[in-house]
């Protein structure tokens, strides 16, 4: 039985696409109920973290179809500095989002980072397991 060594990364990948979706959906279709209990005067900001999300799930999607390595590990790089960003904006702008924005921002960090640590395992088992990209 041969060992299929870029299932873990598959699999971190689509739950990755999973996770952003689902966040995307909250902001795009809740954004404006979101607007004022996270300390936002309008809805435009959610809604365009929601669009942005709604594509970026669809190109995580993508690439644990296509297993290339170097487009999983630009994701999961670009996945490690949002988590990393997040927190640095709660911690350096804490005026800019109410106590409750900061805690939806602070729980969608941590689920990233949960989905960035299970894409760097996967990276790091597919390591050898990948065709060259042509």
């Amino acid at each position: 039985m041969e060992l299929d060594r870029t299932r873990l990364l598959r699999h971190a990948l689509r739950g990755n696409a999973l996770f952003t979706a689902a966040c995307a959906a909250v902001l795009l279709i809740d954004g404006g109920a979101l607007a004022a209990p996270f300390g936002l005067d309008d809805a435009l900001p959610l809604r365009a973290f929601g669009a942005f999300f709604a594509v970026f799930a669809a190109v995580l999607w993508l690439v644990a179809r296509r297993e290339r390595r170097i487009e999983a590990l630009a994701l999961t790089v670009g996945d490690g500095a949002y988590a990393i960003g997040s927190v640095l904006f709660v911690d350096l702008w804490p005026h800019a989002l109410s106590a409750t924005g900061r805690a939806a921002v602070l729980v969608v960090a941590a689920g990233v980072a949960v989905c960035v640590a299970a894409q760097a395992t996967g990276l790091h088992r597919a390591q050898n397991a990948f065709a060259r990209p042509v």
